[in-house]
């Protein structure tokens, strides 16, 4: 039979294992005793199927709060979800909360992202922005890529009908029978062109024995051209030698020449300038001798008809040295002097 102080002892082990089984529960449960929090709401316009009261709220990976309620609004696309935060998390209007899986208890939970030292808070009671996940969006995408995938399954269906099959077993028919007979035209022109790569093989060996044999008469032509040209430059240098001296006297006799034409223009100079005062003076004369001319009209018609002729031959006389000043250089003198008749 036990004692009073084993009985004392079992019990008070009894007590604290049942505080001890009350607090795993409680711990389990996820009751947060004596734990302050700061309210805030998220409005969710997709499903939120999944997330439950008491799902984790985590920021960057730690949690930072949990779901306290979820519940519907007036405006039925929309569901509203009250977070309860830890205080110690600054909530920044830049965030933004958005649903997705816990790889390890493959829960539901709300992660929240973003936020910046340098924006501002957002004080609770304030409703935070959710962000729409790829998971979300590929989910609401998927009538749409179910209704594609139908379409191209019936157009697969049409393509594999029985015309069609058969339409494409004609066209391959016709593809090898076209492979068969371009293979019988390759070979006609393979065979055509080894015959034209033969004659041009036999037109190039022509063409370099043309080629050398031209090369051989242009060097002797060369060298004939060099020949004729070396007789043709000594043939020159001889003419050279032989038409200087002929050259340097016919020069020595133009200057000559040029010497005594030049003294006797300066002479018929000096003889056109006295015959032309005297002209000037026998029309003067004609003018004041009207009187004589009167008294004495057949002398005077004799000496003016000498007087003319005179004019006409001296005139005549430098007329033909004004036309050709050499005359008196080269003209022989005629030993008949004929006198004019009167």
């Amino acid at each position: 039979m036990a004692s009073r102080e084993e009985k004392v002892t079992a019990g008070f082990f009894v007590m604290v294992g049942l505080v001890l089984i009350m607090v795993t529960v409680a711990l389990i449960a996820g009751l947060r005793l004596h734990r302050s929090e700061n309210l805030y709401y998220v409005n969710f316009t997709e499903s939120v199927y999944g997330l439950d009261k008491e799902s984790t709220v985590y920021y960057q990976g730690v949690p930072a709060g949990r779901v306290k309620a979820i519940d519907f609004t007036s405006d039925v696309s929309t569901i509203r979800v009250s977070l309860g935060l830890d205080p110690k998390l600054h909530v920044k209007v830049s965030m933004r909360a958005t649903m997705k899986q816990h790889f390890i208890t493959n829960k539901t939970i709300i992660e929240l992202l973003g936020g910046s030292k340098d924006d501002e808070d957002l004080p609770p009671l304030s409703f935070i922005p959710w962000k729409e996940t790829p998971l979300m969006a590929a989910t609401r995408s998927v009538p749409d890529m179910l209704a594609k995938i139908s379409d191209s399954l019936e157009a697969v269906q049409r393509v594999l009908s029985a015309d069609n099959v058969e339409h494409f077993g004609r066209i391959m028919e016709n593809v090898d029978q076209a492979v068969a007979e371009g293979r019988v035209n390759v070979d006609h022109i393979a065979h055509d062109v080894n015959a034209l790569i033969v004659e041009i093989r036999q037109s190039v060996t022509e063409i370099g024995d043309f080629a050398r044999s031209a090369r051989g008469s242009t060097d002797r032509l060369e060298a004939d051209v060099h020949l004729a040209l070396g007789s043709a430059k000594s043939t020159l240098d001889e003419a050279r030698s032989e038409l200087t001296p002929a050259l340097r006297q016919v020069t020595d006799h133009v200057q000559q020449a040029t010497v005594k034409f030049e003294a006797l223009l300066d002479r018929a100079q000096a003889l056109v300038d006295p015959a032309r005062d005297a002209v000037a003076k026998t029309g003067s004369l004609l003018a004041n001798a009207d009187d004589l001319v009167v008294e004495n009209r057949s002398g005077i018609a004799n000496a003016l008809v000498s007087m003319q002729r005179a004019s006409r031959a001296l005139e005549s006389v430098l007329t033909e040295l004004e036309r050709d000043p050499s005359i008196f250089l080269f003209k022989r003198a005629s030993d008949d002097r004929t006198v004019p008749t009167r």
